[in-house]
């Protein structure tokens, strides 16, 4: 689990531009990190670089829905 947690992790950096794919893959990486974390299996280490890429992926993941959205009212006029 932890190494699937690390590689969704940096996944879920590479994809942070599009949120809609980014965050899902984001999230479930940082869950599963938590629970490999949780259980005590697999490589810690791992495990432990999963949650932070996780973190990070997530907060780039809203920031650029915000982004999005601020630019869209600002299109729109709203």
């Amino acid at each position: 689990m932890a190494i699937a947690s690390l590689t969704l992790g940096l996944t879920g950096l590479v994809t942070w531009i599009f949120p809609i794919l980014g965050f899902p893959v984001s999230g479930i990486g940082f869950i599963l990190s938590g629970v490999s974390l949780a259980m005590g299996k697999g490589k810690k280490s791992m495990s432990i670089a999963g949650l932070v890429l996780g973190a990070v992926g997530i907060v780039l993941n809203v920031v650029s829905m915000i982004c999005g959205f601020i630019a869209m009212s600002e299109y729109l006029n709203i």
